[in-house]
């Protein structure tokens, strides 16, 4: 396994992903995977609970693990009762975890 030095910057984006991802799961009070996200997000702060970018790879471990081969976290859904609105928010909650996914695994 290939490392690769992790700006402050990158570590920000993937802490305000996992945090607004966070929102979403707890607005559905969904608490099986919000334990993960909470533990992925933990190891991106420090002992004084700032930013550092030390505790990216292992949160990428565990968000990778939540979403491994494509099951897990990956089939999570919204439900709604309206279609168009189940739509919507599955398509937002599509979009923020591929952001997280390409922030954790650059091309």
């Amino acid at each position: 396994m290939m490392f690769r030095m992790i700006s402050l910057s990158q570590a920000e984006e993937a802490f305000h992903l996992l945090s607004e991802l966070l929102v979403v799961l707890d607005s559905q009070r969904e608490r099986n995977w919000s334990s993960g996200i909470k533990g992925a997000i933990a190891e991106l702060l420090d002992a004084g609970g700032k930013i550092d970018p030390a505790g990216f790879e292992n949160a990428r471990s565990i968000y990778n693990t939540m979403t491994k081969d494509g099951r897990g976290f990956s089939e999570y859904y919204i439900h709604k009762d309206d279609f168009d609105e189940r739509i919507n928010a599955n398509q937002k909650l599509d979009d923020l975890k591929g952001k997280i996914w390409r922030v954790f695994n650059p091309v």
